[in-house]
Order: C-alpha cells, then structure tokens, then sequence
C-alpha cells in the first residue's frame, strides 16, 4: 500500500510542466525535475545519505565532475559549454532555440522602385515572441530560458522562489504607497529571476551583471514573459554604483545575490566577496533613497550564512537610514592610508569616490552628515536591532515533493522592508 502511494505521488510530479520539482538530495548530489525533464546534478553541500531508493535516481540529463569535455561531438556548437554533461535529451536540450526569422517585406513591393512610383513601403511582419526550448515557468507571473551550461548550470535559481514572491509582493505594494512604480537596483542579475520577480509587481528595474552573456539571457528572458520596464547594464557592480552615487541616482530598492569570486564587465574586474562586500554595501547607503522600500541581500557561500548576512545589513541600514545633523556629526578622518580629497564641495559622494578608490573598510571613514557605522553586532545582539521587526533571516531551502526525498538548503538570505 505505501509503493502505491509513493509511486502514485511521483507519478504527480512527473507530470508538472514547465515547473520545477526537487525530488531528492544526497551523497553530494541533487535529483530534480526542471521543466518536465529529470535532472541529475552535483551539490557538494548533501553531504548526507539520499533518500530515494537507486532505482529512482533515472534522468534525462544529468552533469558529472569527473567527466568533463570527454566527449567534444556532444557539444551542439562552439557557444555552449557542456562539459561533463550527458543523458539522452543533451542534443535537444543543448541546442539554442532556432533564430527569429527576419522581418519580410510584401510580395507586392518593387525591389528597385524608380522615383516617379515611390510609395509607402508594407509594414514590417511582427518579430515572433522568444519562446525557448527548455524553460522553468515561475508561479511569480515570468519564464526562464534554460539550457545546459557551463559547472552544472542551467540559468535558473529555484532556491530563489519565495524571495522572488517576497519581491513581487513587495513592490506591488510600494507602487501603491508611492504613487509611482519603485524604482529597483539589482546587481549580480545574473539571467534575471529578481528582476523580473521585480518587472511583474510593477517597478522599474535597473539590471547589472558583470557578463555579458547573463545579460543577453535576461533580456530574452524578459521579452518571453512580456514584460517590461528594465534597464540592462553589462558592468561591474562596484563601478556601477560609484559612478551612480556621482551622479546622483536614487532607488527605492535593492538586490544583490553576490557570487564568492567572479570577474565581470568590460575590464573583466575581479570580485572577491571577502574584500568586497563590505565596501559595496558602504556605496550602496549613497543610492539607497532617503525613505527607502526594500533591500534582499542572498547569497551561497556557505562562509556568508544567514545570521552574517543579517548583520551586514542591519550595519548598513542603521547608517543609512538614521542620519543626525551635520553639525553633530564628526569632522571626516580616516585610521590609515591617504585622506580623502579636498574639495569645497566635498560631500559624500566624493568620500565614497576614495573610499572605493583605495580600497578601505567602511568604518575607516566617518561619513560627514551621518553617523559613524556602528561596531558590527553580534548575532544575539543583531535580533534586538531597532529595525529587527522588519529585518529577516533565514535559509533558502528547496523542499523534496517525492516521497522520502530530502530537503535541500541551499545558502541564505537576509531582507527587509520598510513597515506600513
């Protein structure tokens, strides 16, 4: 009676469509169903033993560490990275969607109309929408493209999912309070899953991710789900929000999903979340809006858990959002390395400029016009904040919909919003 059962609920989740389904975790492996075809995957962090039987560890694709560039005729064409994959469907899955066929003109029209009978030309035919081959569709309201890539992945994040309803939600109703639509800073977009969580509650989003091929998928990812309102930026995040802090750019709400290391941009600047963080969030309080709406700050690195996540951004948020007046803050002065430019107009702007210029730590300056950033609280301490009732922490956690499947935790997450 129970193998009835359990093969009448897997039988359930073999037939979701388009949907994503985890269906068991272990011995450093992931069994899951993306887009109606069954996956195999490695993930160093199931460390415990699975808990499907072997029989029920079948796939249609599946991506090995042992086994990579093995067989180069597998790979479709030059443009897709399928090392160590393998399975019966990696010919179709792998191949990229077929071209959107060039607008034609109307038979009726003259290749080579003379002067005297110029006419009007025939409208264009319309562009067909980007349908992919292989997707993941969100309950969110938007769909992913995906396709078998580079280290197992395949430009989706399902982890993500309640973060990107948090988001949708969120700006629905900042949209309704402000009047307008928020506008959203998302950095280390990566193929798009916030931003367009972000796109569907009605903001307007800016999208900045360091490679150029991330943002390429997003845009696609963008125009299969009709949506719109975003800005598509191919540049280092750090670089970005410094030249956006210069210029005076303001935004409601912030998302970051920061990788541990990575290079990005036109220059190919190199990422190492250790060093850099810290400074970025320090930037970051300069195009956070004087009232802001939201901030979610995610990410995998397991030496970046939840509980520190929280702690960084209730650091950040203390001193962005609780500003004393100029004449009782105290004069700029720097611990060590060369002091700030001096300018008559000096502002914060241009201590922001140097501190990402020389590559200090946030609590080397004292912000003119804001308080000094508090000592970085402990996690005990971090929970009697005066923003903890709109501050929360936690795992991403992927739970398994088969029968005896285990749950999958996959890094963390820390987010807040403004109370109202």
């Amino acid at each position: 009676a129970v193998e009835a059962v359990e093969a009448k609920a897997m039988e359930a989740v073999e037939e979701e469509k388009d949907g994503y389904q985890l269906l068991d975790s272990g011995d450093l492996r992931r069994l899951e169903m993306v887009g109606g075809v069954r996956l195999i995957r490695p993930c160093p962090s199931a460390t415990w033993p699975r808990g499907l039987p072997a029989q029920e560890w079948t796939c249609d694709l599946e991506y090995t560490l042992n086994d990579r560039s093995s067989n180069p005729s597998a790979l479709i064409n030059a443009n897709v990275e399928a090392h160590g994959w393998g399975g019966h469907r990696l010919a179709e899955l792998a191949a990229p969607p077929p071209p959107a066929p060039s607008p034609a003109l109307s038979s009726s029209a003259s290749p080579s109309p003379q002067p005297s009978t110029l006419r009007t030309p025939p409208p264009l035919s319309p562009r067909p929408m980007y349908t992919p081959r292989w997707q993941l569709r969100s309950e969110v309201g938007f769909v992913l493209g995906l396709q078998p890539g580079p280290s197992g992945q395949i430009g989706a994040f399902p982890e993500q999912h309640e973060n990107w309803a948090w988001l949708r939600a969120v700006c629905e109703s900042e949209a309704d309070t402000l009047g307008r639509p928020p506008r959203v800073l998302n950095l280390f977009a990566h193929t798009g899953g916030s931003t367009l969580a972000c796109a569907a509650g009605g903001a307007q989003v800016t999208h900045v991710d360091g490679a150029r091929s991330a943002v390429s998928r997003a845009r696609l990812n963008c125009e299969g789900s009709s949506l719109n309102g975003v800005r598509w930026l191919t540049e280092d995040v750090s670089t970005y929000v410094a030249r956006a802090a210069r210029r005076g750019e303001s935004f409601d709400g912030l998302v970051l999903d920061p990788p541990a290391f990575g290079r990005g941009g036109p220059k190919k600047s190199e990422w190492r979340i250790q060093r850099d963080l810290p400074r970025l969030l320090f930037l970051l309080q300069e195009v956070l809006a004087d009232e802001p709406s939201f901030v979610l700050l995610t990410c995998h690195d397991r030496a970046w858990p939840a509980d520190r996540l929280g702690e960084e951004l209730d650091a950040m948020l203390t001193q962005a959002i609780t500003p004393v007046p100029p004449s009782s803050a105290p004069n700029p002065a720097v611990k060590k390395g060369k002091r700030p430019p001096k300018k008559e107009t000096s502002s914060r702007v241009a201590d922001v400029q140097w501190a990402a210029g020389n590559g200090s730590k946030r609590r080397e300056v004292q912000q003119g016009g804001r308080r000094p950033v508090p000592p970085r609280p402990s996690a005990a301490s971090h929970t009697r904040s005066q923003l903890d009732s709109r501050l929360e922490v936690g795992p991403m956690v992927l739970r398994a919909s088969a029968p005896r499947g285990r749950d999958l935790p996959l890094g963390g997450f820390a987010r807040w919003k403004r109370s109202g």
